[in-house]
């Protein structure tokens, strides 16, 4: 079944997330409950972002702050949309 961008934006994050899984192949499948068990099983090892210091994450914030005062910056609705459309879940 695929939701449109309105049934999306007020369905349950479970709900979003069934509809992702169940646009991929069993392949694609597999290949994210491995991820998932690695990372579950070993967080420290298996995470694909490194620890931020206190420091780097004041640094990231106030980047962030300062990229949307110059309107640097994407709505995120649009940006679900084009997730959607983008694994065909329009």
């Amino acid at each position: 079944m695929t939701m449109t961008v309105d049934e999306l934006h007020r369905s349950s994050e479970l709900e979003k997330t069934k509809q992702m899984l169940s646009a991929l192949n069993d392949w694609q499948i597999q290949a994210v409950q491995a991820f998932i068990k690695d990372f579950v099983t070993n967080p420290a090892e298996k995470s694909p972002f490194r620890p931020l210091t206190e420091k780097e994450l004041i640094e990231r914030i106030d980047r962030g702050i300062a990229q949307g005062k110059r309107g640097e910056y994407q709505d995120a609705e649009e940006f679900e949309a084009e997730l959607m459309k983008e694994f065909g879940l329009k």
